[in-house]
């Protein structure tokens, strides 16, 4: 994914955020999860807005390097999109709990 992408990432379940939380001090207190819609366009006008959303598909439209990575990217989101989601957590830091720096 990071190879097509161009970016590092590292898919994570909803079980290894948590741990991810809970190692550095924080308690979980929300979470959610939903499809993977990033790069469609009416989740593009949602996260960006109008301006953000036009100015997204201006640079899409006249820059080819943008417009190759961009399309890349939505490629591979439907080729796994049924192991692919959004996952949002909300955490609170415990008074007794340090935080610390993991890599």
């Amino acid at each position: 994914m990071s190879k097509d992408i161009h970016v590092g990432v590292q898919p994570l379940s909803r079980s290894e955020w948590v741990r991810l939380f809970e190692q550095n001090g924080l308690k979980v207190t929300w979470s959610s999860e939903a499809p993977m819609h990033l790069l469609r366009p009416w989740r593009v006008l949602q996260d960006e807005g109008v301006r953000g959303g036009l100015r997204f598909v201006f640079k899409i439209a006249t820059d080819q390097m943008i417009r190759r990575r961009v399309c890349a990217m939505r490629q591979l989101f439907d080729k796994y999109g049924e192991h692919l989601g959004a996952i949002s957590l909300v955490g609170r830091r415990e008074p007794d709990m340090p935080i610390t720096a993991h890599e």
